[in-house]
């Protein structure tokens, strides 16, 4: 199952959800409960039942919520790897630059 970046809030109220609380959870506010449990559902990881002022009034896991918990309890966000590889290829790209630089300085003073 390919893995969904979530922000810290966001996994916070999806393990809340599975260990069928509701409400926020201690320390969070109504505002930031509805954001996250908005963006969870979006992403159809939660189904949640709104009253008039965008106040989540019940929220429950879906079957793909279920499972994508199943997949990665540790809700690790995925490695973007084409940022690490081209970092990588920078890096020994600069290191060749300067190794030459420093070959042909030493071949000039000669």
């Amino acid at each position: 199952m390919e893995r969904i970046r979530l922000s810290r809030d966001e996994k916070r109220v999806l393990r809340h959800v599975a260990l069928e609380w509701s409400g926020p959870p201690d320390g969070m506010g109504a505002t930031t409960f509805s954001v996250c449990a908005s963006a969870l559902e979006r992403r159809g990881l939660v189904r949640c039942v709104w009253a008039t002022g965008h106040e989540v009034v019940d929220i429950m896991l879906t079957g793909f919520g279920v499972a994508y918990l199943t997949a990665n309890p540790h809700l690790h966000n995925p490695i973007d790897w084409k940022w690490v590889a081209t970092t990588a290829l920078a890096a020994v790209s600069a290191l060749g630059a300067v190794s030459a630089l420093f070959l042909s300085c030493s071949l000039l003073g000669r």
